[in-house]
């Protein structure tokens, strides 16, 4: 492997890569997944960063959004995937992300374009929003003012995995403070929430539970619109499941709360560490 990071070959894949669309979708294909087995083999990438691969593959999203889905060419899917994953790798390696909202809105095209027939993507897609909103208030900001939020909610019931990580993209967002909770709960996010606090897999739970913590915590007011609409009830249910209940007794504490009691949210900290 280092011999292949010494020599031209990743500034000839790389162009390979992103040239896929003009000269030659196979090709194209299979140098995208030499370049994902790369950066999956590196923990410091320091060759294909030098080379501009964030720069460079996310201009090959915007361009393959931009096909889609008047011009799309047969197999493109099998381009996306590959190239989704090696941007979402070396930001999650590097946390290099340029601040550029059109990735935001080529993801989402995507995603529009490939759900039904290719839902593999969406898991592809929704890491990759992850690593865009970790950590990063630019793109949690981007994803609000660009009006995303509704496609995204519209995610949460398509298979497990993508609940969990809608979740985990809506914990990013949250966590950025009052204002970015304030927009989520417009949408309006609890009543979504509650069917969740039903399912079977813990996970998603505990990441539902993480953003309910995360609401009532800069939202104070929706702990009791929560309460009107019967979340005690669901809370109760996870008090006997050892992996939930100490966060699930956490939030019952806040919503049990007397109106014009003292916020209780802080003491909820210990229990979501």
């Amino acid at each position: 492997m280092g011999l292949v990071l010494d020599s031209v070959l990743p500034q000839h894949m790389l162009r390979l890569v992103c040239s896929g669309l003009k000269a030659g979708m196979g090709a194209a294909v299979e140098f995208a997944w030499c370049l994902h087995y790369i950066i999956c083999r590196h923990e410091d990438n320091v060759v294909l960063l030098a080379l501009g691969a964030v720069p460079a593959l996310t201009s090959l999203l915007l361009d393959l959004a931009s096909q889609i889905p008047q011009d799309a060419p047969e197999g493109l899917e099998l381009l996306v995937c590959p190239v989704l994953r090696c941007v979402s790798n070396l930001l999650a390696q590097t946390g290099c992300q340029g601040q550029d909202g059109r990735l935001l809105v080529a993801l989402f095209l995507i995603l529009q374009c490939f759900l039904q027939q290719h839902p593999f993507l969406i898991q592809e897609c929704l890491w990759l929003l992850n690593n865009l909103t970790a950590d990063d208030p630019f793109f949690c900001s981007a994803l609000l003012s660009l009006d995303l939020l509704p496609a995204l909610l519209q995610l949460l019931t398509c298979s497990q995995m993508a609940t969990v990580l809608v979740l985990t993209v809506l914990c990013n967002i949250a966590e950025k403070g009052v204002l970015q909770c304030q927009r989520l709960l417009q949408q309006p996010l609890l009543p979504r929430l509650l069917p969740l606090l039903t399912l079977p897999d813990a996970e998603a739970v505990g990441q539902c539970l993480e953003l309910l913590h995360l609401l009532f915590l800069y939202c104070p007011e929706a702990a009791a619109d929560f309460t009107r609409q019967g979340g005690h009830q669901a809370l109760e249910q996870h008090q006997s499941i050892p992996e939930l209940q100490k966060r699930a007794q956490a939030l019952l504490d806040v919503v049990r709360q007397p109106p014009g009691a003292p916020s209780a949210c802080q003491a909820t900290l210990a229990a979501f560490s």
